[in-house]
């Protein structure tokens, strides 16, 4: 049993899952669900390359900082539980067709590590041929295709023939 001193609470933080918090309280470092009393807690944050910090929250609470360092004063005898948020970086990625049918919209914004679903639709008289990626044909890509987790800007380009013989 952990016995309290009156003003001492728990501060609780979580690793992101494509980064690292450290904390350091009084030049120590500190462990989450430590107690403190009256202290502050640094705590910064090194991300994952292609990550990047969208906020720190206490208790479920934004707290409007994007800086990769915070300082956490706790309330008296309240615990803490501290958390981010990180997205990936945001991509240029694009999805055209040839003549012969269309692709699909796809997002407006896509980040790293998202997947990505592209759908080519052959206009009549003609049938789907493949898709590329940067000029680049991909093997065994169907007319719906899952190109996976993005890591880089890309243009995907559908293909289409006619179709032999259609009139």
């Amino acid at each position: 049993t952990v016995q309290f001193e009156q003003g001492e609470a728990r501060i609780y933080f979580d690793q992101p899952e494509h980064g690292e918090i450290t904390a350091i309280a009084a030049g120590e470092n500190f462990a989450s669900g430590g107690v403190v009393g009256d202290i502050v807690v640094d705590f910064t944050l090194t991300v994952n390359e292609h990550y990047e910090l969208v906020d720190w929250y206490v208790n479920n609470e934004a707290q409007n900082n994007n800086s990769y360092t915070f300082q956490y004063s706790h309330e008296e005898g309240v615990n803490a539980h501290i958390y981010v948020v990180l997205q990936g970086e945001e991509l240029n990625i694009t999805a055209v067709s040839e003549t012969g049918g269309t692709v699909a919209e796809i997002p407006e914004t896509i980040r790293y590590g998202e997947d990505l679903l592209l759908q080519a639709t052959p206009s009549l008289g003609y049938e789907f041929a493949g898709w590329y990626k940067n000029g680049s044909p991909i093997d065994d890509a169907g007319a719906t295709y899952n190109a996976g987790e993005q890591s880089e800007d890309a243009v995907y380009t559908a293909t289409f023939v006619p179709i032999e013989g259609y009139k």
